[in-house]
């Protein structure tokens, strides 16, 4: 046996007391990651109305200056769903998301689930035709969108055909002041919802794997942007995969997201992580350099979600004393260069990194479970 081979074994041997106790978890991950019952109820919504029964006062969401637990969480997209069924979005419709990232996109996230609607999760940084195409390709019935970005559509209105424009004031930056008035033809969704009931619509068990749970675009390289269909049951291997088997957050664990909620690797692999044990999601509105460790530690952060660039960002910024000042004990993400995996978690003392291979449109994935 080579000296390779003698380090490979040594480490398995040393994580073998902590792969055994996680052991009920990942029997029932993989149970669930190979299931093939396609009558069976599943979903976004039921996990995370599970994961409200585990933890109901915990936070499911931290943005800036609010928190926000997983039972009013839950309450808060059960009355946008109600909202949403009383204008006639049922399920099988989509319904377009324009935010950034900020509790409100999850709650309309959320609330689409419910009622087996869905998301199309629109990129922010589109604008003109491009954003057009994105919109009517998937024909939603109804836009969601946030203070931050409804001019971009109002840009291309004349170009999509949608019955119901729902407006979200900016509820990370509101002072005490009074907001600005909605704009013309968009609805305030905060004030519609807030007349609505908090009882859930009762559908999330009406929803099987092979149900559209929302639709991530491809980044438009090779043409126009694609919708590509994230079905409710490959968002449950993701539950399975990530949130049973790979990173285990558990419910006083807080994952640091700064990654665009638009993408699969936010919305998808994050979420899942923390949804399964009820620990909180850290929305970053924006990734930013500067003040990424100083977040990680403001928000007491355990864990944070990357792709290659924002490791690499990190790793070029100048050394400070206080690089391995912070609470973090596992990472979740993907594209690390080999040349800096090692000197990435050197430097910042990063116990595990859960990289994992996928894209949006393939049909295959894995991670590295042995770290």
């Amino acid at each position: 046996m080579n000296q390779s081979n003698l380090i490979s074994t040594g480490q398995f041997v040393k994580r073998l007391p902590s792969l055994l106790m996680s052991m009920p978890s990942l029997i029932k991950g993989i149970r669930m990651a190979t299931s093939t019952d396609l009558t069976k109820s599943v979903g976004l919504a039921l996990c995370f109305e599970e994961a409200v029964g585990k933890n109901p006062d915990g936070p499911a969401v931290i943005s800036e200056g609010r928190s926000i637990s997983y039972r009013d969480m839950d309450n808060w997209a059960n009355r946008i769903a109600n909202l949403l069924l009383s204008r006639g979005v049922e399920k099988g419709d989509s319904v377009a998301i324009l935010l950034d990232n900020r509790p409100e996109l999850l709650a309309s996230v959320l609330a689409c689930a419910k009622i087996g609607a869905i998301s199309a999760m629109l990129n922010t940084a589109q604008k003109g035709k491009i954003l057009a195409h994105s919109i009517n390709i998937v024909e939603p019935k109804c836009i969601i969108a946030g203070e931050e970005c409804h001019g971009a559509f109002d840009g291309i209105r004349d170009q999509c055909d949608i019955q119901h424009q729902l407006y979200f004031f900016d509820g990370d930056t509101l002072t005490n002041q009074m907001p600005n008035p909605i704009p013309d033809q968009w609805e305030d969704l905060a004030q519609l919802s807030q007349g609505q009931s908090s009882d859930n619509p009762g559908l999330s068990y009406s929803i099987t794997p092979e149900d559209p749970c929302f639709y991530i675009y491809t980044s438009g390289t090779t043409g126009l942007p694609k919708a590509v269909i994230f079905n409710h049951g490959r968002f449950m291997k993701l539950i399975a995969n990530f949130g049973l088997v790979a990173v285990r957050l558990q419910s006083d664990d807080r994952l640091y997201v700064p990654l665009p909620f638009y993408h699969a690797t936010a919305l998808g692999v994050c979420w899942s992580s923390a949804i399964p044990n009820g620990a909180a999601i850290i929305m970053a509105r924006k990734f930013s350099v500067s003040n990424f460790w100083d977040d990680i530690r403001k928000f007491k952060a355990t864990s944070f979600g990357y792709v290659g660039e924002v490791c690499r960002y990190l790793l070029d910024q100048p050394e400070k004393a206080n690089d391995r000042d912070h609470n973090i004990r596992i990472i979740v993400g993907n594209g690390i260069r080999p040349a800096i995996w090692k000197t990435f978690k050197q430097r910042f003392n990063i116990p595990k990194v859960m990289e994992f291979y996928a894209s949006s449109e393939g049909n295959v994935a894995f991670s590295n479970l042995l770290n």
